[in-house]
């Protein structure tokens, strides 16, 4: 107790000791606190399993519907009232954009994923895509393409041929809600334009830029400086057959190209639409090293200026 009285009338003679330490002792309750979780979004940087999936899906012929199979027409509104598979629900892919003519990836995409969730979708969920082949404009192959990029990983994709069936003008039958869930974002198959720019600047060995516009637009439009790294224009078409499906017969023209699946294959389009469709095309076939530049050539532009 003798102690204790002189070290406490010792602090009272000396003001400055005792805010020391009030101070000290507010840091140390303050340090001992448990601070608040915080929130990670998963990111993957690849997922072996994922790749083998879609690459066993992709190279199915026939694409089977069970009860458990989530349809979605990707079409246009307008063409989707006129007919369309009885299960299939309308979504498009500018839903989940910042802006359709950018097509650039929305901000909150966690916020999407529950509206899928809604929807019935799930991760596991298996899901085929419905758009018009290469009649359309990639829409369904975009489509697929963010679903598996948030972490969707059974999804796959076709024109309305690929799944024959008595057309309906009805409301689908509505499924039942799927637990809500997170995205697992799927990096390796989306580039940013800083990224892609920083490619263009050190041009990596064994890297392909592949324009898959229209060989009209790829002759009227070439303004873009792609730098010293070896880029070649294949129209987005040529990686469909006459269902919409991934065609097996790509890998023998990029063969002749000398492109293999050793390749880091840049895809890119006017705004990032028809690009998205073919890097899945790739990965299903096996070009592991595949992605498409978000925002395509149109957003890349205007970043030059």
């Amino acid at each position: 107790m003798e102690v204790s009285t002189i070290v406490t009338t010792d602090v009272l003679k000396r003001p400055w000791l005792t805010s020391t330490l009030l101070g000290l002792t507010l840091l140390f309750f303050s340090a001992c606190q448990t601070p608040p979780p915080t929130k990670v979004t998963e990111r993957h940087l690849w997922d072996e399993n994922a790749f083998l999936s879609l690459q066993t899906k992709s190279q199915k012929r026939q694409l089977i519907v069970t009860p458990e199979t989530v349809v979605i027409d990707a079409r246009p509104h307008f063409l989707y009232s006129l007919g369309h598979f009885p299960e299939a629900f309308s979504l498009q892919w500018s839903d989940f954009t910042k802006n359709s003519a950018t097509g650039e990836l929305a901000e909150g995409l966690d916020r999407l994923a529950r509206r899928l969730a809604r929807l019935g979708i799930s991760k596991e969920s298996p899901v085929i895509v419905l758009g018009r082949g290469t009649e359309g404009e990639g829409e369904e192959g975009r489509l697929a393409w963010t679903l598996f990029y948030l972490g969707v990983r059974d999804v796959q994709f076709g024109s309305t041929r690929a799944l024959p069936s008595r057309l309906s003008r009805g409301d689908p039958p509505q499924r039942p809600n799927a637990p809500l869930w997170e995205p697992n974002y799927f990096e390796p198959i989306r580039l940013k334009r800083d990224e892609f720019q920083k490619i263009l600047k050190e041009s990596p060995p064994q890297t392909v830029i592949l324009d898959v516009r229209s060989e009209r637009e790829y002759q009227e439009d070439r303004s873009t400086d792609l730098g010293t790294l070896f880029h070649i224009n294949i129209p987005w078409t040529h990686f469909l057959d006459e269902e919409g499906r991934p065609s097996m017969r790509i890998s023998e023209e990029l063969k002749n190209l000398a492109i293999t699946q050793d390749h880091q294959i840049v895809v890119v389009s006017h705004r990032g639409v028809r690009s998205s469709l073919v890097t899945m095309v790739l990965v299903g076939l096996g070009y592991s090293k595949t992605t498409h530049l978000e925002g395509g050539l149109h957003m890349h532009r205007k970043a030059e200026k």
